[in-house]
């Protein structure tokens, strides 16, 4: 009896830290996706700071006072 206890108390170990294992494997998949993310959200924030603003071709003499503008990526 005490021989099959120890048996099964080496398999709950063994699938403990199996699954302590995966949880951290899960929780560093998060993170990169985090850091992933992140970093896209930079990449968008410094390609909209390149956006300028121009002036429209052919709205100056219109009568629209002249001072209509868009924004043109670079």
């Amino acid at each position: 009896m005490e021989v099959e206890e120890r048996r099964l108390d080496q398999m709950m170990e063994v699938d403990r830290v199996r699954s302590i294992k995966v949880d951290e494997e899960i929780e560093k998949t998060r993170k990169e996706q985090r850091l992933l993310g992140a970093m896209k959200i930079m990449e968008q924030i410094r390609e909209n700071e390149q956006v300028i603003e121009q002036p429209c071709p052919g709205w100056g003499g219109m009568g629209l006072g002249g001072g209509a503008v868009a924004a043109h990526k670079i």
